[in-house]
């Protein structure tokens, strides 16, 4: 399937401009006519920036939020998805709304319409909305359904930022040093030269890794790029992807943040999908496919498999030292008085705030740790340049 842009006026006059989805431009042109739209142009998309049609996670609960206040309020479901087709928070969302309106009005039900959209909606969003539309609650579910992806959106941005900031400031003192060994080391090593005199050991080593960074920065770059290729095509591995993300669970400090976000994250789904009705098995399943991590996902597989021959739930996540002692008592209360969903939630909130307090943890430790790092690197590459000057000062002294 190709993607086309037009630019077309509907039955009122108005200008409409979009992207739809089809294996031609003849079949996008029909699909136009179709919608009863006289066409003003239709061209292929070629898009050059893949990053750009993303839809994330905001746009889609805001989406979400918007659809379940309109059917809660009695307004048709093609009604409601025409009115929010019209909006442009992100081209790639609009897209799909018009797609799944299209298949609305073709008789299609609303949660296969979306079962074609997955890739951006996720598994548990199609789920749930199946179960909705079984249940005649959609409006409640998508409520439900609009509450979990804000709160996990929330979380993950929470996450996001406290990993982004070491990165930021390693950006800077790569930066800093780079400053320092293209303008500031050259300018020192030709006066030195000039003095022909001897210099300290460590003088020497950064104005030798100056002169072999200068002359090898081809090599270095061509280097770089191989390594983010061989990891482009390797991470892509599962042997790769479960050794990694088993590592990263070990990491001091960060392992621990990234555990609780991702048994929140896992509480919290499941959850939302035991309250919209979906079954216990079925509902692992879509768990493990939204656990972000390979090493978390092999848990709950296997659980899938014990509690499908009846085996309690926290007897089979008890198998692994994966999940903590106080969560699988606390699902085991839950099993034991049939209120396992209520359980969950209560779990998925008391590690949200167990994310929030080692993120400012972690960033109240990562901040002096890191401004100390990059203080100690400026700090040996200006009293290298200077170790000379000092000699030269105590010698004429």
């Amino acid at each position: 399937m190709a993607k086309f842009i037009y630019k077309a006026t509907d039955l009122r006059g108005s200008h409409i401009q979009g992207e739809l989805e089809a294996a031609s431009k003849q079949d996008a042109v029909e699909a136009l006519e179709k919608r009863k739209l006289t066409i003003l142009s239709v061209k292929r998309d070629i898009d050059l920036n893949p990053f750009k049609n993303r839809v994330s996670g905001a746009v889609i609960s805001r989406f979400t939020r918007q659809l379940s206040a309109m059917v809660s309020s009695g307004l048709p479901l093609a009604e409601a998805l025409g009115v929010l087709s019209k909006q442009r928070d992100s081209r790639k969302m609009q897209t799909m709304v018009q797609s799944v309106l299209d298949d609305i009005k073709a008789g299609k039900p609303f949660h296969e319409a979306l079962g074609k959209h997955q890739a951006i909606l996720g598994p548990l969003y199609v789920s749930l909305v199946k179960a909705g539309e079984s249940a005649g609650a959609l409006g409640e579910i998508l409520e439900r359904l609009a509450d979990h992806l804000e709160k996990s959106d929330a979380i993950k941005r929470k996450v996001r930022g406290a990993l982004l900031y070491p990165a930021v400031i390693l950006l800077v003192a790569i930066s800093a040093v780079a400053i320092l060994l293209v303008f500031v080391v050259p300018s020192f090593a030709k006066m030195f030269a000039d003095l022909n005199k001897e210099l300290p050991m460590l003088t020497l080593v950064i104005i030798n890794a100056c002169t072999f960074i200068k002359t090898k920065i081809i090599l270095i770059l061509a280097a770089v790029a191989a390594l983010f290729l061989a990891y482009g095509r390797v991470k892509k591995t599962a042997r790769f992807r479960s050794a990694m993300d088993g590592f990263v669970l070990k990491i001091p400090y960060f392992g621990s943040l990234l555990k609780k976000a991702a048994i929140g994250r896992f509480t919290r789904t499941l959850a939302t999908l035991l309250k919209g009705g979906v079954p216990l098995v079925k509902a692992l399943e879509i768990c493990s496919a939204a656990a972000g991590n390979m090493r978390i996902e092999k848990v709950i597989l296997d659980s899938v498999r014990n509690v499908s021959s009846g085996n309690p739930l926290h007897e089979s996540l008890s198998k692994d030292p994966l999940f903590p002692e106080m969560t699988i008592q606390m699902i085991a209360v839950g099993e034991k008085i049939g209120e396992l969903s209520k359980m969950m939630e209560r779990v998925a909130l008391f590690y949200d705030g167990e994310v929030s307090a080692a993120v400012d943890s972690v960033l109240s430790i990562i901040e002096p740790v890191m401004i100390v790092f990059l203080a100690v690197i400026i700090g040996v590459i200006l009293i290298a340049m200077y170790l000379p000057l000092f000699d030269m000062m105590t010698g004429m002294s």
